[in-house]
């Protein structure tokens, strides 16, 4: 066999497989390192670093120089080289290309190292690829690098993978740990079962085990972080004892320390501030989770913030709206606050400033805040509705600004079963009602009203109407008799009277006597 030694430029020869099991080498120009014609089993001065030596079977003849020419006539070595061009008839097991010994073993392509095989004493050897400078730190077990440059896989960092990239490191005790590729990665130590897929400038810092980090530029998972995952995007911050995080993507955005089980989808600059574990933010833009208002939930929009201790509160969305009372919300719009306990604002600049005030608001550009505690307001400069249903068969109830009353719809359209009540018979029975002064419990305001007063005042009414109109046709009657008997009294009146008893009937007159 004839090849290079790539230490020394000299020309070698090998056999394979010899009966010992070891491979023989002599050196050309050397005396006493040669085989012995026809004793390929003669253990002499064995190579201790040798290279992988690809034996040139064609074309060796007795007249090539010596030490090929011992080789060639060897007959009993024939089957023993690896050849150009394939062997036949080898033994899996038997037949390796290899060391023996506790030795690393080295792949060589144009006058560099392309892959490096290290035994360990478990029997699982580490695999280096790529450049000559890619490492696994003595003491690493099972550690994979398979190619690219400046990588290193540190001390008892076992059964760990670089994928290739450049400059990316797994750094001790962070065993089982993958590193896709990319450049300027670290896994740092005690992160074991940590994963960063690629990108650029990632970091999964100490301790934070089952770490991860999709890919991006420039995202960090701190100390003591553990079961955390970044996404993707860039910049992206977790910081230390923030443990069971997610952060989707986008840009720039920051779970803080101790804000634990949180996440951010994405977005961008959107934070999740200290002691606000368990807390979400959906996207978009500059949204922020103040310090120990755990349980919080920001669903996206532009710089909405729940204050400090505002637990269990809710942001939908929207543009500048705030929480400051625990379990407080606010739906989206523009403006609002809810800054009471259990408070709610909607629309543009309403202000729930009370426990359990429910605050709406229209377009209008000012405020509208609550008055008292668990009190709803409506700001609505064009007129409030509401309706049973839809199309032509919803009833609606609605006040208009200027009007001094709720009006009713009314259509007949709208109406069925219709038939004519006996006016009257309501009259009565509102007569008999009792009639009280009385108050709700736990409330002191004083009512004498009924229910559906409206239907009963216009019954009474209709009835009144007809007993006036009975008695003014009953009135109409004696006007027309007192008429009919002043009429017969001036006729009598005027009748002459008889010389013989006139004057007494004038006296009885007078004295108002009957007759």
């Amino acid at each position: 066999m004839k090849t290079r030694d790539f230490n020394n430029n000299a020309i070698l020869t090998t056999v394979l497989n010899p009966p010992a099991g070891r491979a023989e080498t002599t050196q050309q120009g050397q005396p006493g390192r040669s085989f012995r014609p026809g004793d390929c089993g003669q253990k002499q001065n064995l190579k201790p670093t040798l290279r992988l030596l690809l034996v040139v079977a064609a074309g060796l003849t007795t007249g090539t120089d010596p030490a090929i020419a011992q080789v060639a006539d060897c007959s009993v070595c024939d089957n023993r080289f690896w050849t150009l061009f394939g062997n036949s008839g080898t033994t899996p097991g038997l037949n390796f290309v290899g060391t023996i010994d506790n030795q690393p073993f080295e792949l060589w392509v144009n006058s560099g190292r392309a892959l490096r095989l290290e035994p360990n004493a478990n029997g699982a050897p580490n695999v280096i690829g790529g450049a000559s400078v890619n490492s696994a730190t003595p003491g690493t077990t099972a550690a994979t690098i398979s190619g690219g440059y400046g990588n290193n896989i540190q001390a008892n960092a076992d059964q760990s993978t670089i994928g290739g990239g450049g400059g990316n490191t797994i750094a001790s005790d962070a065993y089982q740990s993958t590193l896709s590729g990319g450049r300027d990665n670290i896994i740092y130590a005690g992160s074991y079962r940590s994963t960063i897929s690629g990108g650029y400038g990632n970091s999964i810092q100490l301790n934070a085990f089952y770490g991860t980090i999709a890919g991006g530029y420039g995202n960090n998972i701190q100390d003591n972080s553990y079961n955390s995952t970044i996404g993707g995007g860039g910049g992206h911050l977790i910081e230390p004892d923030a443990h069971d995080v997610t952060i989707g993507g986008g840009l720039g955005n920051a779970v803080q320390n101790a804000a634990g089980v949180s996440t951010i989808a994405g977005g961008d600059f959107n934070t999740i501030q200290p002691g606000a574990n368990r807390s979400t933010i959906g996207g978009g833009q500059s949204n922020t989770i103040q310090t120990n208002a755990a349980v919080a939930t920001i669903g996206g929009g532009y710089f909405n913030i729940i204050q400090p201790g505002a637990l269990y509160s809710t942001i939908g969305g929207g543009n500048q709206n705030t929480n400051a009372g625990a379990y407080a919300t606010v739906p989206g719009g523009f403006a609002n606050a809810a800054l009471g306990v259990s408070s709610f604002a909607a629309g543009n600049r309403a202000k729930a400033a009370h426990n359990g005030a429910f605050v709406w608001a229209d377009s209008q550009n000012a405020d509208f805040q609550s008055s008292a505690a668990n009190q709803i307001s409506f700001r609505c400069n064009g007129k409030m509705k509401f309706a049973s249903g839809h199309g032509g068969n919803g009833q609606t109830v609605a006040w208009h600004p200027g009007n001094a009353s709720w009006t009713f719809s009314s259509d007949r359209a709208l109406k069925d079963h219709l038939r004519p009540v006996d006016a009257k018979s309501v009259l009565t029975k509102v007569v008999q009602l009792p009639l009280a002064e009385w108050n709700y419990k736990g409330y002191a305001e004083r009512h004498i009203d009924e229910a559906d007063l409206h239907g009963v005042a216009l019954g009474a009414i209709q009835g009144l109407n007809k007993i006036v109109e009975e008695k003014e046709a009953r009135i109409e009657a004696l006007e027309k008799n007192v008429a009919e008997l002043k009429a017969l009294l001036n006729t009598l009146a005027t009748k002459p009277t008889d010389s013989s008893g006139g004057g007494q009937r004038q006296n009885h007159a007078r004295n108002g006597d009957q007759w």
